[in-house]
């Protein structure tokens, strides 16, 4: 009785809402009931659904029974055209509405509805969905199919995730592009017929996050942030739905070992780097920033394991330079720092032992010879850096000076002489003294040539203070080369005094920029009105920081060195003349104390460093390291100083050679030669 009624059911379906019932697809087509053969008892009502079905891209439509009230069933499969033309259907625009009747049985039926582009049910579906409807005697209301926007695949866009493995946060627009069964991106404002879930697998860490984990609609963009200072080995971000495949997006970062690359200029095999990114098949690229300074090779090219080698060999004639090594997977990219520093030859000091007595700076005379002064023996000392000899000129006998000296225009040597500020004239060997306009207690301790065609030479005056007793006023001032007429102006009051050996040098805005140890600052003397200005260098992680050495660096900014006694830290930075800007650095510096800072012949910042903090009567020995201004990056290199040496000030000779002097254990010039 039941198999007549479905096959009733079907027939009075197709005779009714669907009087073009066609096969194919596994449906079956039934012919309409004969409407003209007279009966004598009515036929019964077959229990049908009513469906909506709209859609812009279906050409038929199946529905397939399953079950009816739990329990299986299949016997009712209807196939349906959808068209303008096709009964019970209207088009509006680009989308076709049909209202369909389909046979079932009497309960709750669970249909599945497939959608095809073929007329008449055959070839892949395009969406497959599954709803349930009462069915009763009396028709129901229409129920409304969306036969568009289910998805039954879905891509990531980005395919692969630029992250990097660099300590940063990373955050990256990812959207899910889902299609139906034939390819077709959905798209539009209506959402999906069911959500797409998201979830991370493989990240035990907690490194990614997501901000949602489901997809409701086209074009919705999600938010992947990636925090590297987590480990990330080998993630995946898997989408997945009704109905249709997962899919899965790798994520895992590009990551490159060591985090910087160091290599002396004649190493022949060069420096490597190990890059890896786990799943990645494609092929790495890596470039120097100055590709003139190296060969940069990556073994293999194209990849099948997610893992290379990065070498980078240096050039002939490759003298020193701090760069950037890039390597990137052509979406990624990350930096590695690469220092190709000259390897240094051996420390080799000239004269006898104790030549010099408490030396303090080098100045190169217009001869090409090297000046110094012996204080405790009141003489200028000129070293000739091809014989390596010394000359000794004695310009005084109070037993204060020379100390800190420089070269005028004229080729005439200005030295301190604590109270007084002294002349020497090499071509006559005459001597002049200058005090008037010093300051009533005067300690006169450093010295510089003013800006070019000021005729004047400035220094600093500590006044009554010293490294015991502070609180007075200190000063700088200027003296006229032409005149010997002194000016002094007052660096602060007492209660913010400078103190110690100070530092100073001209800016690129002719300006008098000079160390303040005691307010941790680099101050600006105006020459034109004597105004100072004071700019802290010192930082809430790195407090308490003195500037010990100032110099006018190559990239028109004012370059300092400085130190924590009470903390240890040292820090190296700017000040840009322009804004009054500070910039402060830590990488790859090493705590201690700092005497001299020189613009070497390479355009690169060179510094001697007291590391080792043992003083003038204790073992001790001095680092000698370098600054690329361009990059901030630092080298230093190991001890070739001899125990017991402090290096007081440097110069550099040209051609690889750097002067030393040492103001401490042996008392000498020396000179390393870089290779």
């Amino acid at each position: 009785m039941i198999q007549r009624l479905l096959l009733r059911a079907s027939a009075c379906v197709c005779a009714g809402a669907l009087a073009a019932c066609g096969g194919g697809g596994g449906g079956s087509s039934f012919s309409p009931v004969p409407t003209s053969a007279p009966t004598t008892t009515p036929a019964a009502a077959v229990p049908t659904a009513q469906f909506t079905v709209a859609s812009a891209h279906a050409g038929s439509v199946s529905f397939a029974l399953q079950s009816v009230n739990g329990a299986a069933n299949t016997s009712v499969t209807v196939i349906a055209p959808i068209s303008a033309s096709a009964p019970g259907c209207a088009s509006s625009a680009a989308t076709i509405t049909c209202t369909l009747a389909v046979g079932g049985v009497i309960g709750t039926d669970l249909y599945r509805i497939s959608s095809y582009a073929s007329s008449d049910g055959s070839g892949t579906p395009l969406a497959v969905t599954s709803l349930a409807v009462n069915v009763s005697a009396t028709p129901a209301a229409p129920v409304a199919v969306a036969l568009d926007g289910v998805p039954a695949q879905v891509a990531f866009s980005p395919a692969h995730l630029p992250l990097v493995d660099d300590g940063l946060i990373h955050r990256v627009a990812l959207t899910v592009v889902a299609s139906d069964a034939s390819g077709a991106a959905i798209v539009g404002a209506a959402p999906y017929r069911s959500p797409i879930s998201l979830q991370i697998l493989g990240d035990p860490s907690h490194a990614l996050s997501l901000s949602t984990t489901s997809v409701t609609q086209p074009g919705t963009v999600v938010t992947l942030t990636y925090d590297s200072s987590k480990p990330l080995p080998n993630a995946q971000i898997v989408a997945s739905g009704d109905a249709m495949p997962n899919a899965t997006l790798d994520a895992a970062p590009l990551s490159v070992s060591p985090s910087a690359l160091q290599m002396f200029d004649d190493a022949a095999g060069g420096g490597s780097v190990q890059v890896s990114e786990s799943g990645f098949s494609g092929a790495f690229t890596a470039s120097l920033a100055n590709a003139s300074d190296a060969a940069v090779n990556v073994v293999p090219g194209t990849l099948g394991s997610g893992n290379a080698v990065v070498t980078v060999v240096p050039s002939a004639g490759t003298r020193f330079d701090v760069t950037h090594l890039t390597v990137s997977d052509g979406l990624a990219s990350t930096t590695v720092p690469v220092s190709i520093v000259p390897q240094n030859g051996s420390y080799q000091a000239y004269g006898n032992q104790h030549q010099l007595n408490a030396p303090l700076e080098l100045a190169k005379g217009p001869d090409g010879r090297i000046w110094t002064g012996d204080a405790p023996n009141g003489n200028l000392v000129a070293f000739d850096p091809s014989a390596h000899t010394y000359t000794t000129y004695t310009v005084t006998n109070d037993g204060n000076g020379p100390s800190s000296l420089a070269f005028d225009a004229s080729g005439n040597i200005w030295f301190t002489d604590r109270s007084q500020i002294g002349e020497y004239v090499p071509s006559s060997g005459a001597v002049t003294f200058y005090s008037t306009g010093l300051s009533s207690q005067p300690n006169v301790t450093t010295i510089i040539a003013g800006p070019a065609s000021s005729n004047t030479m400035w220094f600093y005056d500590m006044g009554s203070n010293s490294i015991l007793r502070g609180g007075q006023p200190s000063y700088v001032g200027k003296i006229d080369t032409t005149t010997g007429a002194i000016t002094e102006y007052e660096t602060s009051n007492s209660a913010r005094p400078v103190l110690g050996l100070m530092s100073m040098a001209v800016g690129p805005d002719g300006a008098i920029w000079f160390t303040d140890g005691a307010n941790y600052a680099i101050d600006k003397l105006d020459p034109s009105s004597g105004a100072i200005s004071e700019y802290q260098v010192s930082t809430p992680q790195y407090p308490t920081q003195s500037p010990g050495a100032i110099v006018a660096g190559p990239d028109g900014k004012m370059w300092f060195l400085a130190y924590s006694p009470s903390t240890g830290n040292s820090l190296y930075g700017n000040v840009d003349p322009s804004n009054g800007a500070v910039s402060t650095y830590t990488n790859g510096i090493v705590g201690g104390l700092y005497y001299s800072l020189i613009v070497g012949s390479d355009h690169n910042l060179w510094f001697a460093e007291d590391e080792a903090l043992g003083g003038f009567f204790m073992q001790t020995y001095t680092t000698i390291g370098v600054i690329n201004p361009s990059t901030n990056a630092v080298y230093q290199y190991g001890s070739f100083i001899p125990n017991y040496s402090i290096i007081t000030s440097l110069l550099d000779g040209g051609n690889g050679t750097l002067w030393m002097l040492d103001g401490n254990g042996y008392g000498q010039i020396g000179s390393v030669t870089f290779k």
